[in-house]
């Protein structure tokens, strides 16, 4: 490539990218040897201008690489996904969000599509996100921290006036994902932001949650008996959940799943619960 269309800042961001994952895998090595990979280019195109080529060669190759390439330390998957979204405005693998789309199904939450055409002042949302980046900027002469969230269709902001701050700015990290409340508000210059509410790492928040008690049924024939016997198992934080012909139906029953006694429930007809 021509050494004039092509500097150290932009190798940086193709290798954030991702760009050349099918030439050497270990983006943070490509990185951080940006500035040597341009002097290769420079010099091979001085060398295709003077029609000449050096003792040693200028080209990358296999016998060069550990000489061009400086080794550094991976990435880890934070890090990974944040310099892959700043690089291109999008992930090029995919979005961490998807993994936990199942976990968060049956909670109904909204999304930065829903945000974006909801603008109603004091309309409340529930959404999950990925935090890519925070800033501290000035709004109305008030120190702020503006939050930058992606999810799995959009990307939002959201601003937290330090002075009476939710949450500190050490719990934040980038890279990690959260369930955030958050609401519409509209500030002395009439313009429509979105304000935090509470913000939880989903992380803890899969963990905290209570697992669901799976009941299976083949058919209904003892339905209710297996009602009655639930109905004096202790009271708890599990959620019963029957499962018939492939549909899930939430019986709105809290058990506490260590009280109940799933051999004396798969002796009824067609029960199986684990």
């Amino acid at each position: 490539m021509d050494d004039k269309v092509i500097n150290k800042r932009q190798v940086e961001f193709l290798a954030m990218a991702g760009v050349f994952d099918s030439i050497y895998k270990d983006r943070s090595t490509i990185f951080t040897s940006a500035t040597k990979l341009v002097a290769v280019s420079q010099n091979s195109q001085r060398d295709r201008d003077t029609c000449q080529q050096g003792l040693f060669g200028s080209e990358l190759n296999v016998n060069n690489t550990s000489n061009i390439l400086k080794n550094s330390i991976s990435w880890n998957t934070s890090k990974y996904l944040i310099n892959e979204y700043l690089s291109s405005g999008f992930f090029t693998s995919e979005n961490p969000l998807i993994k936990k789309r199942a976990f968060f199904k049956k909670f109904n939450l909204s999304n930065s599509i829903s945000i974006e055409n909801n603008k109603v002042n004091g309309k409340l949302f529930e959404l999950i996100g990925f935090l890519v980046k925070i800033e501290e900027k000035i709004i109305n002469n008030k120190k702020v921290l503006d939050l930058f969230f992606v999810d799995e269709w959009n990307c939002f902001n959201l601003f937290v006036f330090i002075d009476r701050a939710l949450i500190d700015e050490n719990d934040l990290f980038p890279g990690e994902s959260y369930v955030l409340t958050v609401v519409n508000s509209i500030d002395t210059d009439r313009r429509m932001r979105l304000r935090l509410k509470s913000i939880r790492e989903i992380s803890s928040f899969i963990k905290k949650s209570p697992k669901n008690v799976k009941i299976f049924l083949k058919n209904l024939n003892d339905i209710e008996k297996l009602k009655a016997k639930l109905e004096v198992v202790k009271e708890g934080k599990n959620n019963v959940i029957l499962v018939y012909k492939g549909h899930e139906v939430n019986t709105g029953m809290k058990v506490d799943g260590n009280y109940i006694s799933f051999n004396e429930l798969n002796l009824l007809d067609g029960v199986d619960a684990k």
